[in-house]
């Protein structure tokens, strides 16, 4: 494997897997450390509502994205699972060139609220909101990359359907 294939495939490995991970990890913590404060020591502590809001928002947005990648997302497949496989590539290539035109119009506001969320900072630990929701990006991003890959197997599918079609 090259070296920019191992730097791709560790770069995509630290979104979508160490960082969720870490950030669950962190979340789990401070979650304990406000219940221990709150209810046992009877003084809450605010920082770790920030950090458990934050880190609960890349959890599952980045999460989200490794959800992708693997097909262990959520699907409504009572109608879809009646189709034959030609009908569900067409279907999955229409609702992935939707997704495509949805999402990348949606790219340059979310950028620019982003850029405008990076003037505004959490209340108490002052982190810029646009790091806090910087994973929404990264999520779009994400989701057009694998509605492309996705559909790029599709027609693949199709195309050798196809071909063994007319060698008989």
């Amino acid at each position: 494997m090259s070296t920019l294939k191992k730097v791709a495939k560790f770069l995509r490995n630290l979104i979508e897997i160490y960082i969720p991970t870490t950030t669950l990890s962190i979340m789990l913590i401070a979650f304990i450390i406000q219940i221990y404060s709150r209810y046992i020591l009877k003084d809450p502590i605010t920082w770790t509502y920030e950090v458990t809001k934050i880190t609960f928002i890349w959890t599952i947005l980045l999460g989200s994205s490794y959800a992708l990648r693997v097909s262990e997302h959520v699907e409504f497949g009572v109608i879809y699972d009646l189709f034959n496989e030609r009908w569900k590539r067409f279907t999955r290539i229409i609702v992935n060139l939707l997704l495509i035109v949805l999402l990348g119009v949606l790219i340059i506001p979310v950028y620019d609220y982003l850029d405008f969320q990076s003037t505004q900072y959490s209340h108490v630990l002052r982190i810029p909101m646009n790091i806090a929701y910087a994973p929404f990006l990264i999520l779009i991003i994400s989701i057009l990359i694998y509605s492309v890959v996705q559909i790029g197997k599709d027609l693949h599918g199709i195309v050798h359907k196809m071909k063994e079609h007319h060698v008989e």
